[in-house]
């Protein structure tokens, strides 16, 4: 393993279609830009009223949110591997 953080790809990926002005053929183009899901999840668990009310600081919020957040893609992971 190389000790990257699996950070769950885009939160929210998408296409967009465009048309070659050229010969009319639709391409379509993947934008995969953005927020993470690893950032969605420790935004999520930010919005939990016990992390949000907690007495911890800025950046120990911050690193409980993102530990959760890592829980979260570690687990959603095994779980897709046991799935196929």
């Amino acid at each position: 393993m190389s000790g990257e953080t699996n950070d769950g790809g885009p939160a929210f990926p998408h296409t967009e279609e465009s048309q070659d002005g050229l010969n009319g053929e639709l391409t379509l183009t993947y934008s995969v830009g953005g927020m993470t899901l690893l950032d969605w999840f420790a935004g999520k668990a930010l919005a939990n009223s016990v992390i949000a009310n907690s007495n911890l600081d800025e950046t120990a919020t911050a690193l409980v949110c993102y530990s959760q957040a890592q829980a979260m893609i570690k687990e959603r992971t095994r779980i897709n591997a046991t799935n196929t």
